[in-house]
This record gives C-alpha cells, sequence and structure tokens, in this order.
C-alpha cells in the first residue's frame, strides 16, 4: 500500500509513494507473469466505480501509464 505524504498533500491534492509493479498497458507481460486479465479488468472497473461514485474520489491522470497491477492483488496470494 503506498505512503501519505501528509506535509504535501492538501485539502484537494493527495502525494503519495511510487508502487512498483506492471503498467496496465504491458499486456505479455502480465501473461507472463500469470495475471488473469478477466479478474484484473472487474477488479479496475469496480475500484474506479467505488473510488467515484462511492468515495467522490476522481483519479485525475487515470491512463494506462499510471495504473501499474502486482500479481499479489489480483490472484489474492
Amino acid at each position: 500500500m503506498p505512503s501519505v505524504y501528509h506535509n504535501l498533500t492538501k485539502p484537494r491534492v493527495l502525494v503519495m509513494s511510487f508502487e512498483h509493479g506492471i503498467p496496465v498497458s504491458k499486456v505479455q507481460e502480465m501473461h507472463k507473469q500469470g495475471i488473469d486479465l478477466k479478474k484484473l479488468a472487474r477488479l479496475v472497473s469496480e475500484v474506479f466505480v467505488h473510488m467515484i461514485y462511492e468515495k467522490g474520489f476522481v483519479h485525475s491522470d487515470p491512463h494506462p501509464g499510471n495504473l501499474f497491477i502486482r500479481k499479489k492483488v489480483i490472484n489474492g496470494k
């Protein structure tokens, strides 16, 4: 889980640590790592619905280069 830098965070800006993972655009790499793409698609959809509609939070730059995948999270291991 990313760390929040509270000293840099403001009411409308959240600053967090960088988390390593596979960019969501690297489909072949995810295949090599054994990531279930159907589970991934569902999880990403659920996360965005939760952020936007339940929490009122909007990721300001959600392009594939800003979405990283970790096998542990997707496969629940």
